[in-house]
């Protein structure tokens, strides 16, 4: 019966344990969230004096940390005595029944190291609870936190991609509608899906054109009015309408975004990203990106390490080195 009635205790602790681990680890995000963005900025952090503000920051953090660590350790504890004080009291009891039931019972020696064997046995898997509790709710934590990234929506097919007809053309956009935020009810006039609309987020649409092959078309308009979704849209990572066609002569785009996402190793790295060099290519995409004077002044021309996240460069030349990689990978289509 004491067993059983650790049935309910058990799980009332991994219970306790799994929601102040919830918390703790709430708490443990934001500290590194706190040191990372500090890490990130460090040149600003520097400069500005934001040192004692970081520290005070991360110290509050740790301190509320280090109050769910003591608590959760005061549960754990818990279970550990639990664990020790269980097989003793157990055993108490039985011998007490045993004796208390009925005055024919008598302790003999027989009966007392037969229960004594049976309570050894029972030891070991009583023993293991405490720390099977404590897996378990690490496991049940994990889970969680897994699940709600898996959970999470995915875009297998934004819209319809295909091989455009022509050879000369590398690039036709038909019906062009893409969208960022949630898709609400259409809203339509008419039955025709050419005229949906969406009520929610941002829209482009109306998008038609093509793009001849060799030819540079350049998006220019006001801040906010679509330029960037246009560009996400046709690389597929914002939702269009199941109307947007999407043709071009193969699958191979490349993209110089507005961000340059610089490798820490060297330049001819950052540019090959994984091709193989090819020395007359390499040498036109140099020439073609304005990137010959930067290699001039760089001490070890192209073969310069760069720091992370290119510390070491200037913007203008993470984003040359940002174009020189996309020409380099010979794409169909260059955004």
């Amino acid at each position: 019966a004491i067993l059983i009635g650790l049935v309910p205790l058990s799980k009332k602790v991994a219970y306790e344990i799994v929601k102040i681990r919830r918390k703790r680890v709430a708490v443990a995000d934001e500290r590194i969230e706190i040191v990372t963005a500090m890490l990130q900025g460090i040149k600003v952090t520097k400069l500005n004096n934001y040192e004692d503000k970081f520290e005070s920051r991360v110290a509050e953090a740790r301190h509320r940390e280090m109050k769910l660590i003591r608590k959760e350790q005061s549960v754990w504890g818990l279970t550990l005595v639990i664990r020790v004080f269980t097989p003793v009291v157990a055993s108490f009891a039985t011998f007490a029944t045993y004796v208390l039931v009925s005055e024919d019972n008598i302790m003999t020696a027989s009966v007392v190291f037969t229960l004594a064997m049976l309570f050894n046995m029972l030891k070991f898997p009583i023993n293991q609870a405490g720390q099977l509790l404590s897996k378990a709710a690490l496991g049940i934590q994990a889970s969680q936190r897994i699940s709600q990234f898996i959970a999470r929506e995915t875009n297998d097919k934004l819209h319809n991609r295909s091989k455009v007809g022509d050879d000369n053309v590398v690039l036709e956009v038909t019906n062009g509608t893409f969208f960022v935020g949630n898709e609400l009810d259409e809203i339509s006039s008419n039955a025709d899906e050419d005229n949906s609309q969406y009520s929610s987020g941002f829209t482009v649409s109306g998008i038609n054109f093509n793009v001849a092959r060799g030819e540079v078309v350049a998006v220019i308009g006001a801040v906010a009015s679509g330029k960037s979704t246009l560009l996400q849209g046709l690389l597929g990572d914002v939702q269009s309408s199941t109307s947007t066609v999407v043709r071009t002569p193969g699958d191979k785009i490349s993209v110089a975004g507005q961000t340059p996402f610089i490798l820490s190793n060297t330049v001819r790295e950052n540019i090959l990203f994984g091709s193989p060099f090819v020395e007359e290519r390499y040498e036109r995409v140099l020439d073609a990106c304005c990137l010959r004077p930067d290699i001039q002044a760089w001490p070890a021309g192209d073969l310069t390490e760069i720091g992370e996240r290119g510390v070491t460069m200037s913007g203008g030349q993470k984003a040359r080195v940002s174009v020189a990689r996309a020409v380099y990978a010979n794409p169909d289509v260059a955004l």
